[in-house]
């Protein structure tokens, strides 16, 4: 796939990827922070028909769930919920989150390997990252990390 194809397609999902996980506040069932959408549950079922699309979907919730990391307070609003059923709890919470962000990553680096542009897909993932962290959470330091590892990254992909 095209460098600009791939950038393209990359923007898209990684948009979708940081904004589906909230669609939870608006579903009175699941509540935010649902287990549902805070998780790689559904790039995982796109993954399974359209692989390099649920990779780069994934790609955008490991974006969203590493912002969801930097919660100050792991109470209440906070914490991963299970339909019907509570709470994950704070160390629960974290570790479940903490493992969806590396999975969500590996997968967004399989998709990026098949697009065959990865250098684009990651570049893409890098400034997706800084914009999200900036503009979405104002911790600006957090999104320089991000930036490196997608830039080292797709150095690293030659």
């Amino acid at each position: 796939m095209p460098q600009a194809a791939t950038a393209l397609l990359a923007v898209v999902l990684i948009y979708a990827g940081t904004t589906i996980p909230d669609t939870d506040q608006w579903l009175p069932l699941l509540g935010h922070r649902s287990i549902v959408t805070h998780s790689l549950l559904i790039p995982g079922l796109i993954l399974l028909r359209w692989p390099m699309v649920g990779g780069m979907l994934a790609g955008g919730f490991a974006i969203h769930l590493a912002a969801d990391l930097l919660s100050r307070k792991w109470v209440g609003y906070a914490l991963v919920k299970l339909p019907l059923a509570g709470s994950l709890g704070a160390t629960g919470s974290q570790l479940f989150l903490a493992a969806n962000v590396l999975l969500g990553l590996w997968l967004y680096h399989r998709a990026a390997a098949m697009s065959g542009a990865a250098r684009a897909a990651w570049a893409t993932f890098g400034a997706a990252a800084l914009l999200y962290f900036l503009v979405n959470e104002r911790w600006w330091l957090l999104a320089v990390p991000a930036l490196v590892l997608a830039l080292l990254l797709a150095r690293w992909r030659r």
